[in-house]
């Protein structure tokens, strides 16, 4: 044990014996470990933004719809509707990890100026005032102008930037909004603009409207049904697990419905977040083994410069093995400095950028959100696992070069 301890000081010294080569390599590391912090960081800052606005901006945590949704070929089949009732939403909300339940349509038609003279298409949303917001609450960030109606059963609209520029529309202005019914006749009603919006989305409609839920059940004849019912859950990450869960609960209670994560149903941006990951992935990769490389010729360079040495050592009585734990020490001692620099530096950045916030703005939009990059202490934990592990799988090939020399050999070496 004492010897042990005598090689790991001498490695320990030995690092400062050629200063610029050390330094060259644990710079290396310190590059590494500091980059795939910082871009990591960014990363999950980026993601965290583009999950904010899906989640609690568009979409919801979890989504719920009828059994045969997945199946059918119609864009939005109103047929497909399920009845919310006390009973539905007291089984839901039973569930620890959901907060909150809120009810919605998904519908289309006309919308066209009371003269009729201007006249499109439109996408439409009907939800539940009273508890749209504490599901999706970033909505109300997304409206520019005016607010969301007060009252469920409000003869009243939200409508895109775009629907009221196409329309020549404001505030306060009248509009006649046109829909087929679940039954299949069509149904016309008057609304008045009360709030204008922007989703921050770019996969996002430009020509949809957010209509009261029971005015549209009205104008849809569909009474106490909906088309979708979307769920806020403590913990965004456990999405999947909590999805699945519901899905046995509501199954098992005779509902046939298919329950969703976000995942599965915006799955561009899900796509769009694990290409970005599996490119991360490979960039800290190649890294690796460019940090990896500059070890190994350290390492190598150390054994050829004290070949001599290291023939006087086993000369003297020191095993092989502990000849191998001196190299090993020693690339050890070189990692752990840079790694220690190098999280500095990660950290540093990242806390900065936090701090300040990116403004990023989405493509195809007008709208920015503020990107704020967070690592977490598990990633950063890893990242200096790997690199200390790494320095060790650099330094195995020159250590056991070293153990194998024949000490009379290698006193004689010049």
């Amino acid at each position: 044990m004492r010897q042990t301890q005598k090689l790991f000081k001498v490695a320990f010294r030995n690092v400062s014996r050629n200063v610029k080569r050390t330094m060259l390599t644990a710079l290396a590391v310190f590059i590494g470990i500091g980059v795939v912090i910082s871009v990591r960081g960014l990363l999950n800052g980026l993601q965290g933004g583009i999950k904010d606005q899906v989640t609690k901006g568009a979409l919801g945590d979890i989504q719920v719809h009828h059994a045969d949704f997945e199946t059918t070929t119609e864009m939005m089949p109103l047929d497909l509707n399920m009845k919310l009732d006390a009973k539905l939403v007291k089984l839901i909300k039973s569930h620890p990890e959901v907060r909150e339940v809120t009810g919605r349509i998904v519908f289309g038609g006309v919308i066209s100026d009371t003269s009729r003279e201007k006249t499109t298409p439109y996408f439409g949303v009907a939800v539940d005032v009273d508890t749209v917001f504490k599901v999706i609450p970033l909505l109300k960030d997304n409206i520019t102008k005016g607010a969301m109606p007060k009252k469920n059963d409000a003869l009243e609209i939200v409508i895109t930037e775009q629907l009221a520029r196409t329309l020549n529309l404001k505030i306060g202005d009248d509009v006649a909004i046109q829909a087929r019914t679940e039954p299949g006749s069509v149904n016309a009603f008057d609304f008045k603009i009360v709030g204008i919006f922007e989703l921050k989305l770019a996969t996002a409609s430009k020509r949809m409207i957010y209509m009261p839920l029971h005015t549209a059940q009205k104008l849809l004849d569909m009474p106490q049904k909906v088309t979708e019912i979307v769920l806020d859950i403590k913990k965004l990450e456990h999405s999947r697990i909590v999805a699945a869960s519901l899905q046995k609960t509501l199954t098992a209670a005779g509902y046939k419905v298919k329950v969703d994560p976000w995942e599965e149903v915006a799955t561009l941006y899900s796509s769009i977040m694990g290409l970005q990951n599996m490119i991360f992935g490979i960039v800290s990769g190649v890294l690796f083994i460019l940090v990896l490389t500059g070890v190994i010729n350290t390492m190598l360079m150390t054994v050829y410069e004290r070949v001599r040495e290291i023939g006087t050592m086993m000369a003297m009585g020191v095993k092989r093995g502990k000849v191998v734990l001196m190299f090993l020490f020693e690339s050890l001692s070189i990692a752990a400095i840079g790694s220690l620099f190098g999280l500095i530096l990660g950290i540093t950045v990242v806390e900065i950028l936090h701090q300040t916030g990116i403004h990023f703005q989405f493509p195809g939009t007008q709208s920015v959100i503020v990107v704020r990059p967070q690592v977490t202490a598990v990633f950063i934990i890893l990242s200096v696992v790997v690199a200390m592990l790494g320095a060790l799988l650099a330094a195995t090939y020159p250590a056991y070069r070293a153990s194998q020399l024949r000490p009379a050999e290698a006193i004689r070496s010049s």
